[in-house]
């Protein structure tokens, strides 16, 4: 963790931050295109009001975690915006299952771009944007912290991040840069693609059960999904661990030992600014991950002590 970034994970936390992640930005359009999402993802498409948002996810057909996004319903189009590894899952995916649906998708990941207010001032500076071009608001949650992404045409960027810096600079805010979100994210328990959510992950396991409809009717991956929920637990969970001060910080898939017995593994882990101490998140089994309990990390650097917490670290 560098300095900075610990600066500006702090400063959002009780302010605001304006971060430029790199999103990807998909774009649909056609007749069809709600029935269509409604059949392929995990939120209730056809239940979002125009002008409306969802945060959902798209699963492969055993109910595993091929990517997460938000949805915004507008009268004439669907934008979705997801993490850049989420991109080209979600753009094979729509293709190969798009058959006979009068739906397109375009990718507009170079041609937008996407910009974000993170922090509890996130709000007070969204009337910057609305002088700078009216770019589409929708408001989220990022990291765990409230939350405003811009989408705008890629030629309106610079304008917009120029009203946005110095409305964040006028709220004591300031830059947030990727690592300072990774901060956040960990410190707030907040599951990621590609760490806690994989495609070797169900919703239920990795903390992402509320971005499931259960009563929308069949989506691409439903079946396994609901016969987990109907048999009513997971074998194991997302969980917090605290390290020591000053210990190494676990690799992702670096085991987590109970009682000389592997309980789980580590999938993120962060220095805590705001704890001063090493934290990670970890799939752990759920007879192991009562907080307080006492486990060990297996790391690169040796073993490290470690106690189970409850999440998020920082309330």
């Amino acid at each position: 963790m560098t300095d900075t970034a610990a600066a500006e994970a702090l400063r959002a936390r009780s302010s605001v931050g304006l971060a430029g992640p790199p999103d990807a930005v998909l774009r649909i359009t056609g007749a069809d295109r709600v029935s269509f999402l409604h059949r392929m993802v995990t939120c209730d498409v056809k239940g979002i009001p125009a002008g409306g948002t969802a945060r959902g996810l798209f699963l492969t057909p055993k109910g595993k975690v091929l990517a997460e996004f938000l949805l915004a319903v507008l009268p004439d189009r669907v934008e979705m915006i997801a993490p850049s590894a989420a991109g080209p899952a979600l753009r094979s995916g729509f293709a190969k299952y798009l058959v006979a649906d009068d739906a397109a998708i375009e990718d507009r990941t170079v041609a937008a771009e996407v910009l974000s207010l993170v922090g509890p001032g996130a709000e007070a500076a969204v009337p910057a944007a609305a002088a700078a071009g009216g770019p589409l608001l929708l408001r989220r949650t990022r990291a765990g912290l409230p939350a405003v992404d811009l989408l705008v045409d890629a030629a309106g960027g610079p304008g917009l991040g120029a009203a946005l810096e110095e409305a964040v600079r006028a709220a004591g805010g300031g830059p947030l840069g990727e690592e300072a979100l990774e901060i956040l994210r960990v410190e707030n328990g907040v599951p990621a693609l590609g760490a806690e959510a994989t495609e070797e992950t169900l919703p239920q396991e990795c903390g992402l059960e509320d971005l499931v409809s259960f009563t929308k009717g069949c989506f691409l991956g439903q079946e396994p999904v609901a016969r987990l929920r109907t048999r009513g637990h997971t074998n194991r969970g997302l969980a917090g661990l605290l390290l020591e001060p000053g210990a190494p910080l676990p690799a992702r898939g670096d085991a987590v030992l109970a009682g000389g017995k592997e309980a789980g593994f580590a999938t993120s882990a962060v220095v805590s600014p705001s704890l001063g101490r090493p934290v990670a998140l970890a799939l752990l089994r759920h007879e192991h991950a009562a907080p307080g309990t006492g486990l060990l990390l297996r790391t690169a650097q040796g073993p490290v002590s470690c106690v189970v917490a409850g999440l998020p670290f920082v309330r």
